[in-house]
């Protein structure tokens, strides 16, 4: 190990007594601490509601959910209470009966035109026009393949075939568009439908084509068309609804996603159900409304329907978390075993970083440790959540400690887990091991971002090695990163420390708008700090007021290293006037500049106005 890590990984007690949280009080009485509602009574709840619904399928469900493959597509509700079914599960067993027609397809690539199907697919037209359940079997196969554009063709080479396509069929292929993030092909096949009669679109035709534009971020042209069905005489259902709602949520719109949920679905007499509870808990946690997503959290338990599950609990933790609740996020997460609920990945990664922003880097330590006596594997994102929680309060030891631990947990160390401990090292001045942390990332696969350059250059920085942060700025541009205005600022900082002055106003003219890089205050800060070092007070009182020209305010920082340079080549008239600005700005020298100002006129017998100037400072 390259780095010198005295202290393991601590474990903190289990129990932590945790007070009410400050950013604000629990949403009226429901909720309370540490679950939602009485854990006992939801767990028997559950328990009887897994008795009339099998516990193995809940199992089943609950599984696809916690890794994010679930189908909101699926025309089965019982299917859908509990979740969806796993993109990875078992094919439809029909498929074997159009094996050699999808043989056929999978040897044509995507730039296939129709005619290439229609060939493919010619010697099976008469087969598909006596059992057009097959049909639908080809398309739902090209649909999980996620060969959108396939499926087009494929439905067009049907009617050239003279295969009387049906609204399945339709619906098949719209969901291909689905699960290929195809959210304009979506539309375009759903509006072929609207001017046939015979082929008037279903509520899952359109729930597809809403779950398609809310993947492609087109959350406006999906609730558009959930507002379309009931003009339509479509009458949507649970399913509908959940994407209308899902859509609201990752377009970022938790007002509509809870008027869907509170609104709309009551006056329809559509039963909400987890997966909507689940959305519309995520859009209030994306929104920042913590309060609305305990609330909704609370209403699920007082269901027997829509209970909550490892979603639902893992989307309010994170609600907590983004708001610094993060004693109510530990309250949740503690709640979880009572609820018959297993807490995932998500779920503690959520509180891990709850308790990294408020400095509460131990607790966040003990979750981690907690988790392999829980049987959950801690995965990339739960350490890169203590790592950074480490970084944040110095503690660069155990950050490192929990970065050489992902190994035994099989996680690798990606670039979130190198940024957050090269900037601790960076922080605790040990420049060396922030520099060794950058060159390993390629050997593990992890590709340096500008946070990793800027850390490494003001590593640089605090080593004095201005020309290696120099490397650093030329080497960002030969991998296409574009160096930041933090980036050329920490180089330059390295320079001046260094009395580079005739490097840092290259650097600094190097800063142009067209590039995407303003000067900023910082920027001139550093120029008027190499001036003064390198004795150019003259560079350094022009760079001062290049500070006014280009409309920024400057800084204490600003006048005391034009004051340095005037005092180093003993230009009292110009310091004196310094000072006066500094005094119509209300600002000072700092005690350093004022103890040495005031020796000086005390030594050589300033004029009274100069010394009561000083005074008055």
């Amino acid at each position: 190990m390259p780095f010198p890590v005295s202290r393991p990984l601590p474990r903190h007690q289990t129990a932590v007594d945790l007070p009410r949280c400050s950013g604000g009080s629990f949403p009226k009485s429901r909720f309370s601490a540490p679950g939602v509602a009485s854990g006992q009574a939801v767990a028997q709840r559950r328990v009887d509601q897994s008795q009339g619904q099998g516990v193995s399928r809940l199992r089943a469900c609950r599984q696809a959910e916690l890794v994010g493959q679930v189908d909101l597509l699926r025309g089965d509700c019982s299917l859908m209470s509990h979740g969806g079914r796993s993109r990875t599960g078992s094919s439809d067993p029909r498929s074997k009966l159009v094996e050699p027609e999808l043989l056929s397809l999978r040897k044509l690539g995507q730039d296939a035109d129709v005619n290439d199907v229609y060939k493919a697919l010619s010697p099976s037209m008469e087969m598909f026009k006596s059992n057009p359940r097959l049909v639908t079997v080809l398309l739902s196969s090209q649909a999980r393949e996620s060969r959108a554009e396939i499926a087009e063709k494929v439905l067009d080479a049907l009617r050239r075939g003279r295969v009387e396509v049906n609204v399945f069929h339709a619906s098949a292929v719209i969901s291909a568009c689905d699960k290929g993030q195809r959210w304009a092909l979506a539309l375009s096949v759903l509006g072929s439908l609207l001017p046939q009669r015979n082929l008037r679109p279903n509520a899952f035709a359109y729930s597809a084509a809403m779950s398609a534009c809310a993947k492609g971020g087109q959350w406006h042209s999906a609730l558009l068309l959930l507002s379309q069905m009931p003009e339509l005489k479509i009458m949507p259902n649970a399913v509908s609804y959940n994407a209308g709602i899902s859509a609201a949520e990752k377009g970022g719109q938790w007002q509509l996603a809870l008027c869907t949920l509170r609104q709309h679905m009551p006056e329809v007499r559509v039963a909400p159900d987890k997966i909507s509870y689940n959305a519309a808990i995520s859009a209030c946690e994306k929104g920042g409304r913590w309060a609305l997503a305990l609330m909704l959290l609370s209403q699920m338990s007082e269901t027997k329907v829509a209970l909550p599950n490892e979603i639902s609990m893992s989307a309010a933790i994170s609600a907590c978390e983004k708001a610094g609740c993060w004693q109510l996020a530990l309250s949740l997460l503690r709640g979880m075993p009572q609820m018959l609920l297993t807490p995932n990945v998500i779920s503690y990664s959520a509180a891990i970083s709850a308790c990294g922003k408020v400095g509460q880097w131990q607790i966040g330590l003990s979750i981690l440790s907690q988790m392999a006596e829980m049987k959950v594997i801690p995965d990339e994102i739960c350490h890169n959540a203590a790592m950074s929680a480490c970084e944040k309060a110095g503690e660069w030891e155990h950050a490192l400690s929990v970065f050489w631990s992902m190994a035994a947990m099989r996680a690798c160390p990606d670039q979130i887990s190198f940024n957050a401990c090269v900037s601790a090292c960076e922080k605790a001045g040990l420049w060396a091991a922030a520099l060794e942390l950058v060159s390993l990332m390629p050997k593990l696969s992890a590709r340096p971002d500008v946070i990793t350059y800027n850390a490494a250059i003001s590593a640089c920085e605090k080593g004095g090695s201005w020309q290696l942060a120099l490397e650093f700025l030329q080497l960002m541009t030969g991998v296409s990163i574009r160096p930041s205005v933090i980036s050329h600022n920490a180089a330059m900082s390295a320079c001046a420390a260094q009395g580079e002055w005739q490097v840092v106003l290259t650097l600094l003219s190097s800063m142009l708008p067209e590039k995407r890089v303003t000067r900023d205050t910082i920027s001139y800060n550093a120029a008027i700090s190499a001036c003064e070092k390198g004795g150019q007070w003259q560079l350094a009182l022009w760079q001062l007021t290049r500070v006014s020209e280009s409309r920024l305010l400057p800084s204490q920082i600003s006048f005391n290293s034009a004051l340095f340079a005037c005092r180093r080549c003993q230009q009292w008239q110009h310091m004196f006037q310094l000072l006066e600005e500094m005094l119509y700005l209300d600002m000072g020298p700092d005690a350093t500049m004022s103890s040495t100002l005031l020796s000086e006129c005390e030594q050589r017998g300033l004029l009274c106005s100069e010394s009561g100037l000083l005074f008055a400072l």
